[in-house]
C-alpha cells in the first residue's frame, strides 16, 4: 500500500510536512519511506524516517542534490512501513510540500539531470561490456563518448588483476590506496568491533608493587601527552583519604613515575611544567580574580589556540558561617574562562535555566568547530540526561537532546546579555537532526567521555546509572556518537554484575566503575587503522593466495574479486553500483 502524488511540472522539492490528527492515534505512522521521479515507474529514495504520536506537525528535509546539483521530481511515493498501533490501518491525515517550482530555476536542473542520466546509462553498459568481455565494444564506446568509467586507479586496478592477473602488483596498489587514505570512507561506515586490551605495567626487580604505581582510586583527573605517549594522573578519592599525588605512566615502555608524593599544600590553582618537573602558583584564590569560588565535581577543558581554560559546573563548597544564598539547597557554579596570557578569569554564564550547572557531567571542547559539548551529570536528586553545546566565540547553545520524553519544538529563544556577547539557545526539532530513535545513554553520573576532532566522534565510557546507590546498575557499556550524523551508537555492552564474575574477568575487560577517567590517543586512536584492512594471520593470508591463484585461471572470476574490492573504494572514484541486466523488467 502506497499514496502518489503527481504533481503538475516537475518542482524541486525541498521539504515534505506531515500534518497529524489532533490527538494521539494508533494509526500515525510510525515509519515510512519516500520515493521519487520524474515518472511513477522510475524513482530513488528521497528520505526514510518516522513521525511522533503526537498532535505536532512534523516536516522534513528530502533528498534532492545529486553529485551537488538539483534534480527535479513531479511524482512523490510515500510508503507506509509501521504504524503506532499494531496490525492498525495506516492514517496519512494531511501532506505539504514545500519546494522550488519556478521554470526558470527548475529547467536548468532538469537539463543537468537528463545529462547525467545520459551519462550514467553510457556508463553502466561500459560496465556490462567489461565485464562480459567485450573488449571492442568498450573500447569504441568509450572512444566515442569519452567518459570514463571510474577513476583511473581503479582502472589501473582492473588491468592488473582482470586483465594480467599480476597479484603482486594489485597488493602494492592496494596498500598505495590504504596509505593514501582511500578506504577511510568505508571504514567510517562500519560498526566498531570493541576488543579490550589489558595494559600491564613491567615491575622492576626489587620494586613493590604498591610503591611502583598508584593504588585504587575514584574523583581523580587525568590527561595525556600525546607527542611523549605520557598519561598524568593526579589526585582522587581512596576511600579513606584524599590524595594529592603526581604520576606519569610512559606508554611505551610501560612504566610509571611517581612525580610528587603529596602536592595538598599547593593552593587552589596551580600550572605544572612538564619540562621542568616544577609546579608554579597561578593564584591562591581564583574567585577573588573573578573566577569560580572553591568547587568539586566540576570539569575543565582547554582551548589551545585561544589559550583559554573553561570551567563549568561542580558543587560550590560553602564555609559554615557562609549560609548559602538558597538555605540548605547545593549552590552550583557556572561557566567561567580563564585566559591564560593575560592571567585573567571572567564569567560566561552564571548557573541559569538556560545552562543548568551540575556535577559529575562530561565536558569536551571541539577544536575546530569551537564548542563545548556537555552532557549527563546530576543536580541535586535529578539525574540529567540532555545533551547540548556551547560555542565559546558567539555564545551560542544548540540544544542537541533536551533529555526529556516529550519532544521540544524549534525554535530561537535569546537570553540576557552576559559580559561582551548575548547566549543565543537553538532548539533542534530530533527528527530534522537524524537523531537515533531506539538506543541512547541512560541518565548517568560520573561517567567519562573523550572526543576526536578529526572523527567528528565522542566516545563514552558508562559510569553510574540514576539508581546510583544499586550497586548492580554499574555496568559496562560504551558508546559512541557520531557528531555528522547526530547519533549515538553503543559498541560494547556487559551487563553482568556478580563478584564472582568479574573477579575472573577484570583481566579481560574492565570492571564496571564509576569516578574512573577516560584519556584518548589522538595518534593511535581507538580504532584500527586503515592499513589493516586486508591485514590477517598467516592461515588467512594463505587462503587468499589460494583464491588467487584458483582465480587466475578464469576471467570472470577476477572480475568478481575485482568488483568486491571496488566496494571499498569512495563512491566518486567506482564504476556505477548497478547492473545493466537488472533493468530488463521480467515479463
Amino acid at each position: 500500500m502506497f499514496l502518489v502524488l503527481k504533481l503538475e511540472k516537475p518542482c524541486i522539492i525541498e521539504t515534505i510536512t506531515f500534518g497529524k490528527y489532533e490527538k494521539t492515534h494508533v494509526c500515525n505512522l510510525k515509519k515510512f519511506k519516500i520515493y521519487g521521479g520524474l515518472s511513477d515507474e522510475h524513482m530513488i529514495e528521497l528520505l526514510e524516517s518516522g513521525l511522533k504520536n503526537d498532535h505536532v506537525p512534523e516536516s522534513f528535509p528530502l533528498k534532492n542534490e545529486i553529485d551537488g546539483n538539483h534534480f527535479p521530481c513531479r511524482y512523490l511515493k510515500i510508503v507506509p512501513i509501521q504504524a503506532w498501533g499494531p496490525s492498525f490501518n495506516f492514517s496519512i491525515w494531511y501532506v505539504e510540500l514545500q519546494g522550488i517550482s519556478e521554470w526558470d530555476v527548475v529547467k536548468p536542473c532538469m537539463n543537468w539531470y537528463n545529462t547525467y542520466r545520459e551519462r550514467e546509462a553510457i556508463r553502466l553498459c561500459l560496465k556490462h561490456f567489461r565485464q562480459r568481455q567485450y573488449i571492442e565494444a568498450y573500447e569504441e564506446l568509450q572512444k566515442k563518448t569519452k567518459i570514463a568509467l571510474e577513476h583511473p586507479i581503479l582502472t589501473e586496478l582492473h588491468d592488473m588483476l582482470v586483465k594480467h592477473g599480476d597479484f603482486n602488483s594489485c597488493e602494492n596498489l592496494v596498500w598505495r590506496a590504504c596509505e593514501e587514505g582511500l578506504f577511510d570512507q568505508y571504514i567510517s561506515q562500519q560498526d566498531y568491533r570493541p576488543q579490550w586490551t589489558p595494559i600491564e605495567p613491567i615491575v622492576r626487580a626489587g620494586d613493590l608493587v604498591t610503591d611502583n604505581r598508584p593504588g585504587m582510586r575514584g574523583g581523580h583527573q587525568m590527561c595525556m601527552d600525546i607527542l611523549s605517549e605520557t598519561l598524568y594522573l593526579f589526585g582522587g578519592w581512596d576511600g579513606n583519604h584524599d590524595l594529592a599525588d603526581l604520576w606519569a605512566y610512559h606508554s611505551p615502555s610501560k612504566q610509571w613515575t611517581c612525580i610528587s608524593k603529596n602536592a595538598e599544600e599547593e593552593s587552589d590553582f596551580y600550572m605544572y611544567d612538564i619540562g621542568s618537573g616544577k609546579w608554579t602558583l597561578i593564584t591562591e584564590d581564583t574567585y577573588a580574580m573573578g573566577g569560580p569560588k572553591l568547587i568539586f565535581d566540576h570539569q575543565m577543558v582547554m582551548d589551545v589556540e585561544g589559550q583559554t581554560i573553561f570551567v563549568f559546573g561542580g558543587r560550590v563548597l560553602m564555609s559554615t558561617n557562609e549560609g548559602g544564598e538558597r538555605g540548605n539547597e547545593p549552590v552550583f557554579s557556572g561557566l567561567y574562562a580563564y585566559h591564560v596570557p593575560t592571567n585573567t578569569w571572567k564569567k560566561v554564564m552564571d548557573d541559569c535555566a538556560e545552562l543548568r550547572s551540575r556535577i559529575g557531567h562530561s565536558m569536551l571542547f571541539h577544536t575546530r568547530k569551537r564548542v563545548l559539548y556537555i552532557f549527563a551529570g546530576q543536580r541535586s536528586k535529578e539525574y540529567l540526561n540532555d545533551f547540548f553545546t556551547y560555542n565559546v566565540d558567539t555564545g551560542q547553545i544548540e540544544i542537541i537532546a533536551d533529555g526529556t520524553r516529550k519532544d521540544s519544538q524549534g525554535g530561537i529563544v535569546s537570553c540576557p546579555p552576559f559580559l561582551s556577547h548575548s547566549t543565543t539557545i537553538t532548539y533542534y526539532h530530533p527528527i530534522l537532526k537524524d537523531f537515533i530513535k531506539s538506543a541512547v545513554p541512560a541518565a548517568g553520573f560520573t561517567q567519562r567521555a573523550t572526543l576526536d576532532p578529526d572523527r567528528d566522534e565522542i566516545h563514552v565510557l558508562s559510569g553510574l546509572s540514576k539508581d546510583k546507590d544499586r550497586r548492580d546498575h554499574v555496568k559496562n557499556s560504551f558508546w559512541v556518537y557520531d557528531i555528522n550524523k547526530s547519533k549515538w551508537s553503543c559498541i560494547y555492552r556487559n551487563e553482568n554484575s556478580g563478584q564472582q564474575y568479574w573477579t575472573k574477568m577484570q583481566y579481560v575487560e574492565p570492571v564496571p566503575r564509576f569516578a574512573h577517567q577516560l584519556v584518548y590517543d589522538h595518534i593511535r586512536k581507538f580504532q584500527l587503522l586503515a592499513s589493516t584492512l586486508f591485514k590477517g594471520n598467516e592461515a588467512d593470508e594463505d587462503m587468499i593466495d589460494e583464491t588467487f591463484a584458483h582465480m587466475s585461471k578464469h576471467y570472470q572470476s577476477r572480475t568478481e574479486l575485482f568488483d568486491q574490492l571496488v566496494s571499498f573504494f569512495p563512491d566518486n572514484m567506482t564504476q556505477p553500483k548497478g547492473n545493466l541486466v537488472d533493468l530488463i523488467p521480467l515479463c
